[in-house]
This record gives C-alpha cells, structure tokens and sequence, in this order.
C-alpha cells in the first residue's frame, strides 16, 4: 500500500512555517504555487485511488503531478527567488525530504506494476 498523506502533511506544515517567515513576493509567489500543486496532487491521488487505472497509469500521473514542486522547492533552495534566513532553509529542506520521499514511494509503485 503507498500513502502519500504523511509527506504531504510535512510539505503542508513547513509552507506554514514559511508563511510566517520574512519572505520577498518572489517566495511568497513560489510558496503560493507549492500549496497550489499540493492541493493538485492530493485531488489527482484521491482520484486515482477511486479509478480503476493500473500501477504503471499512477506513477505516470503522480510523478507529473510531483515534478513542478520538485522544481519550485529547488528554485528556494538555490536562492533563486531570494535569500534564505536559517529557519527558511531548514523547512526548505525538510521540504526537499519529503519530495524525495514522495518520489521514491512512486518508483517503489512504478517497480512493483513492472513484475
């Protein structure tokens, strides 16, 4: 069985910790399109639990649906929208786990649909 309710829990509660952060509009902008792909994996993953569609189908989807936060975290993690204070960097990273972890749960789907 895969959940991805556990990672999605951490991505939520560190955009919290960021929200009261001192961000630029840049972060703030890139920080308000994670919580919007976020709520788009988590419709599309309760979707696809209710669809009759094969492993290989959801790993297909959920990766899509993963790849623009991948993006957008490794777009804060690089400064890229702005320098980073300590507290925004360490839920930054914490973000970047739980998108591996994200990952990784759907390559472990994506392996299991190939035997």
């Amino acid at each position: 069985m895969f959940a991805i309710e556990p990672q999605v829990k951490t991505l939520r509660c560190c955009l919290a910790a960021l929200e009261k952060t001192d961000l630029t509009p840049k972060q703030a902008d890139i920080l308000a399109k994670v919580d919007l792909n976020i709520a788009h994996l988590l419709t599309h993953w309760a979707s696809m639990r209710t669809a009759a569609e094969t492993d290989d189908m959801l790993h297909h989807s959920l990766n899509n649906a993963i790849t623009p936060l991948v993006g957008y975290v490794s777009a804060l993690r690089k400064g890229m929208a702005g320098p980073l204070d300590d507290t925004q960097r360490t839920q930054i990273h914490l973000m970047s786990e739980a998108i591996a972890t994200l990952r990784s749960e759907i390559k472990r789907l994506r392996n299991i649909a190939a035997t």
